[in-house]
């Protein structure tokens, strides 16, 4: 999406999520040179149900705001190993 950024990640449990993304904000406003808001909404996914509900949110939203037809035309994304959950 043009103004915002949709995440599905996994950190191991002792990891402080805030610190991951602080710094990774403060790498790609340097490095890109992107203006983040401050802050950012976490939503914790405890089910397989509920994350491939997040996952395919995440990959219409493009479609859904009229950038792209289907999910495989929006060019800005990244999909990397998915980690079975069961299910």
């Amino acid at each position: 999406m043009p103004d915002h950024l949709h995440a599905i990640m996994s950190v191991p449990s002792k990891t402080n999520l805030s610190e991951v993304i602080r710094s990774w904000k403060r790498w790609s406003a340097k490095e890109l040179r992107i203006e983040w808001q401050r802050g950012f909404f976490e939503h914790r996914l405890r089910s397989y149900p509920s994350a491939n509900q997040k996952y395919k949110y995440v990959l219409n939203n493009p479609v859904r705001a009229g950038f792209v037809p289907c999910p495989d035309d929006w060019p800005y994304k990244f999909i990397g190993k998915r980690e079975s959950t069961g299910g």
